[in-house]
């Protein structure tokens, strides 16, 4: 087995886009099980000056890098390497000849990642079993990295705990949770419904078996007996941890937690999804995701929410830079923008507002628009696989159940119909129409059910809500969805019509 490289990492304060990146690297790294040092000592392997064209190195960056090149004289050792951001042929020393070798600087963090770990000798890794989808989802990733730069704080700064990643369907979640385990090699496992990959057994073996590929652990042998999942995890996160460097953090990630089985849902009591511990040991960290949905989950330890929602206008920026790469890079889009004499700025700006900034609306509707599916940007049919996506997930909910699900049929059509966010006051008063005996519990149980395809806005009024993306509300017009739910739009929207006349829009 290779041995682990000790990395030295510099670089000047003065130069922000160097030190940054500098520090993106320290964290995803260590992350990854390589110890990074503040200073060069006798165990130190390489030596990882990041430096700016556009700033000299600070006396102390010099001083560093002199005594890696001295010590790289003497005994061979460290290695010393250099990366730019601004990709500048530099000198580390603008001195005496030292044998150094240039990391190619890449436009893409995730890139750079790979590069420097080929430099260091470090092997990519990634979960056997998960890697053709990893592969999947980060075919072309771009962006986010206010996301992992937002991780790679609480694990730096947090003792252990939680960072929860929550978000609408399609927002990314899963592409993200990829990238990093893409770029960090960290233990990880991918909830998948449509694979049947949900259950609390099929979470504890792999996570021992990657503890044990990893850390030489004993994996558990038997998993037969449910009742000791919860010690067993607790026991393997232990000894793994163990095994680290006291420096090096353990990180665990956990994809669509809102996807696994529950066990014993609804009892007092209930065991935590998946049998994730409530309180890690030091150094352990859990890196997960979910839908905003209720996922049964006790935490009594650190405990870090992130809210894709809540950070739109970078995402909308992240999306307009793949409209750009995809306009002018795809052979498919290229061809048929300029076939169609559509300018690349206004395919970017049509794209972008259409998606919402859902990056899965755009997964699906650029592969039909590079095959010439569509006549110009007018978009009007629902992309096939966004189509299917909902359908499942229509079923899923027992929403084309016999009889009819009427309140929570007639609740997400008034949603649906509804022009602005709406209140429950205002949609207990519309369904009261319908049903008088549904009161504004039953509504809120129905919008606890639908939170995931739902937003929430705060308002001084108290919440409101709203269908999360305009190709849902094209998916509930079409006409095969009206019909499995066993109304009319028609209906529907005379009853808002006699609401809305007593009811000022907007006061509910």
């Amino acid at each position: 087995m290779t041995a682990t490289p000790r990395v030295c990492m510099v670089s000047s304060s003065d130069a922000p886009q160097a030190a940054l990146l500098a520090r993106r690297l320290t964290g995803t790294l260590r992350a990854r099980g390589v110890p990074v040092l503040a200073r060069p000592d006798d165990t130190c392997t390489h030596f990882l000056a990041v430096l700016s064209a556009d700033t000299a190195p600070e006396e102390h960056v010099v001083d560093l890098i002199g005594a890696a090149a001295q010590s790289q004289r003497t005994r061979g050792s460290p290695s010393l390497l250099v990366l730019s951001p601004d990709g500048a042929d530099l000198d580390p020393l603008a001195g005496p000849t030292v044998p150094f070798r240039r990391v190619r600087r890449c436009d893409g963090f995730g890139e750079q990642v790979d590069e420097v770990c080929r430099a260091l000798g470090v092997p990519a890794t990634v979960p056997g079993g998960a890697a053709g989808l990893i592969d999947d989802k980060t075919a072309g990733f771009l962006g986010r990295e206010y996301v992992f730069d937002a991780i790679d704080a609480f694990v730096g700064t947090a003792r252990r705990g939680y960072f929860r990643l929550e978000g609408d369907p399609g927002d990314g979640k899963t592409a993200i949770i990829a990238e990093y385990v893409r770029r960090t090699g960290c233990v990880a496992h991918f909830n998948v419904r449509s694979q049947g990959i949900v259950g609390a057994r099929q979470f504890v073996g792999s996570l021992g078996a990657q503890l044990s590929a990893t850390y030489g652990i004993a994996a558990p042998a038997d998993l037969g007996d449910t009742s000791r999942y919860g010690e067993l995890v607790g026991r393997m996160l232990d000894e793994a941890r163990a095994a680290l460097p006291g420096e090096l953090p353990l990180v665990v990630a956990v994809d669509a937690l809102d996807e696994a089985e529950a066990e014993r849902p609804g009892e007092p009591g209930a065991v935590n999804v998946l049998y994730l511990p409530p309180v890690l040991p030091d150094g352990v960290y859990f890196v997960v995701s979910s839908r905003r949905a209720e996922v049964p989950l006790r935490i009594e330890t650190a405990d870090v929410r992130y809210d894709l929602g809540e950070h739109l206008s970078a995402t909308m920026v992240d999306i307009r830079a793949l409209l750009y790469r995809m306009g002018s890079t795809s052979p498919g889009l290229v061809a048929r923008l300029a076939e169609q004499r559509i300018p690349l700025d206004r395919f970017v700006d049509v794209l972008a507002e259409k998606s919402e900034g859902n990056f899965m609306y755009l997964r699906h509707v650029l592969p039909e628009l590079s095959d010439g599916l569509y006549r110009g940007l007018d978009i009007q049919q629902l992309p096939h696989g966004l189509e299917n996506y909902y359908e499942a997930h229509w079923r899923l909910m027992g929403m084309t159940a016999r009889p009819s699900p009427r309140t929570k049929v007639w609740v997400v059509y008034v949603l649906c119909e509804l022009a602005a966010p709406v209140s429950t006051a205002l949609l207990t008063k519309v369904m009261g129409e319908v049903n008088a005996e549904v009161d504004a519990i039953a509504i809120q149980d129905v919008l606890t059910e639908w939170r995931q395809f739902l937003r929430r806005e705060r308002t001084p009024d108290g919440p409101r809500y709203s269908i999360y993306h305009s190709s849902f509300r094209d998916f509930l017009h079409q006409r095969e969805t009206v019909a499995s739910a066993g109304l009319s739009l028609a209906g529907v929207n005379e009853v808002i019509a006699d609401v809305l006349w007593e009811h000022e829009y907007g006061q509910g």
